[in-house]
């Protein structure tokens, strides 16, 4: 019964955050783009949401204004989907698609399993691509160094092999989660944690680099 906090979702701009129900929250919004040369007119554009379902084990859940507040709790799950009304066919936005209702349908799928469940069906998936590659470049071991360490250690002149082997992959980590099924389009120069609202780069697609 050690578990007590609050959960948010927050987002700066273009979207607000209400709870919906004692363990659900669902963040709604739209984005506003300022008329720009470089990436085109002005006006409201792209809609997306992204709604959380918070399972607790013990204790007690509510809903706090716009977050969830857990008391007591022995577990905490937290299920979550986002979802925008782009149609990557189409190229294109859909003014038909909800993605509230696209949230709605992930998690009343996830809800439906367990934690157990739903990691080992993650793991699967990954070691699925993750474990067709290895590269071993026969270097000593540092491995049970922080890998903070290990970085100070390569910068004042030392060698470390194993490290640019982690390196190599931890690059391919971030692309199979960037866009790896159900993803149809390649990952742009940010993956899915640009966390600014202008990209570096402006989140391009580059025919040299991410289309391959």
């Amino acid at each position: 019964a050690a578990i007590t906090g609050t959960v948010r979702l927050v987002r700066a701009k273009d979207a607000l955050t209400k709870a919906v129900s004692p363990d659900t929250l669902n963040l709604v919004g739209q984005i506003v783009d300022a008329p720009d040369p470089l990436s085109g007119p002005g006006g409201s554009h792209m809609r997306f949401a992204a709604r959380l379902v918070a399972l607790n084990k013990g204790g007690r859940l509510r809903a706090d204004g716009e977050a969830l507040r857990v008391e007591g709790a022995s577990s905490l799950t937290l299920l979550l989907a986002a979802a925008t009304d782009y149609d990557p066919a189409r190229l294109d936005l859909d003014a038909s698609v909800d993605p509230v209702k696209k949230c709605e349908t992930v998690l009343t799928q996830a809800r439906r399993r367990s934690y157990a469940s739903l990691r080992s069906r993650h793991v699967a998936e990954h070691e699925r691509l993750f474990d067709r590659v290895s590269l071993d470049l026969d270097a000593p071991g540092n491995a049970d160094l922080p890998t903070d360490e290990r970085l100070e250690r390569l910068k004042a002149g030392g060698e470390d092999a194993g490290l640019a082997a982690l390196y190599f992959q931890y690059g391919r980590y971030l692309l199979m989660g960037s866009s790896c099924r159900p993803a149809v389009l390649p990952a742009n120069l940010q993956g899915i944690w640009n966390q600014d609202y202008e990209a570096a780069w402006n989140s391009d697609f580059h025919t040299n680099i991410n289309l391959q």
